[in-house]
């Protein structure tokens, strides 16, 4: 079986940390449109 990785560096998905909302931008949003949180990169290591 063969998977298929479906990153694409040409945008990026950000979550954010209030109410997980996900939204796609090719550069930082700033805030969550929904609640105003905080977003975060869900590209980068969580550790």
């Amino acid at each position: 079986m063969v998977r298929t990785d479906t990153y694409s560096p040409d945008g990026g998905t950000y979550e954010c940390r209030r109410c997980l909302h996900r939204a796609e931008a090719p550069d930082h949003p700033g805030s969550c449109p929904e609640c105003d949180g905080p977003l975060r990169n869900i590209a980068v290591p969580r550790e």
